[in-house]
């Protein structure tokens, strides 16, 4: 048996199945696509403290040193990872647009990722963060990333590995001698002017090839010393703190 439709009414059905996969479509594009990972986090030039963020769709706290990095965060959630200077924002109201984050970024699909935040110049007190993929698996045990923040043309020569950087460039510096051995290794560090490289650091580091070490350098302002040069690092194999982890238990002390 078949039902007879009223020709307005198969019009409109023609178009309701016409529209039907366009509004899919749409309400998927408006998925923030997830992700999971862990961060590292440093501040070049200052301090981030209590900044709010979303971790598996609960609260979180970011933290960021000049001092150097801690433990990596486990992390859960949308690859657009917006942080915002109060907690009550996590939870935009239903009317009204949602609050601007301080800051954001887009997480690339790398099993680490490392989140460098930084503070205006005077007078832009804005902080910016820029995520970078540090994957364990490009990345090893015994690499060198080196970030150039200044504005000037810098060479690297490490060890046996040498590395021409741009301002705003970074490169990993890689090499069979660090995998296994405790070292010390030479360092020399000049910057380029006028197609004239001229030296301005020399010295010997440790290196310890359990870890991977971040350089970061920036102009100084002093013609003698024209580069200021900040070290840091992470251990691979050193665990991630779990996701919203749960408080350990507090156990009564026993009776008398």
């Amino acid at each position: 048996m078949f039902t007879t439709f009223h020709p307005r009414l198969r019009r409109l059905l023609a178009v309701l199945l016409i529209l039907a996969p366009a509004a899919r479509t749409a309400a998927a594009g408006n998925d923030e696509p997830s992700i999971r990972t862990e961060l590292l986090c440093v501040c070049i030039n200052g301090d981030v403290n209590d900044f709010h963020y979303l971790n598996n769709g609960k609260p979180a706290i970011m933290q960021a040193q000049m001092a150097g990095m801690g433990s990596p965060v486990s992390y859960r959630g949308s690859r657009r990872l917006a942080f915002h200077d109060q907690a009550a924002d996590l939870s935009p109201p239903k009317d009204g647009p949602p609050p601007v984050p301080l800051c954001e970024a887009v997480l690339p699909e790398e099993n680490r990722v490392l989140l460098i935040f930084s503070f205006g110049g005077e007078g832009n007190t804005k902080p910016a963060v820029r995520a970078v993929g540090v994957s364990t698996d490009r990345m090893k045990s015994g690499d060198y990333r080196v970030f150039n923040f200044s504005k000037q043309n810098v060479g690297l020569i490490l060890g046996d590995q040498k590395a021409g950087l741009a301002p705003g460039k970074d490169s990993t510096l890689t090499s069979a001698l660090w995998r296994d051995k405790v070292a010390d290794i030479a360092v020399q560090i000049a910057v380029v002017q006028n197609k004239t490289a001229k030296k301005v650091y020399s010295s010997m580091w440790g290196h310890r090839p359990e870890r991977r070490m971040f350089i970061f350098l920036f102009d100084r302002g002093d013609p003698g010393r024209p580069l200021e040069i900040r070290k840091t690092y992470d251990v691979p194999a050193v665990a991630a703190i779990p996701v919203n982890p749960t408080p350990a238990k507090t156990e009564s002390p026993p009776g008398p």
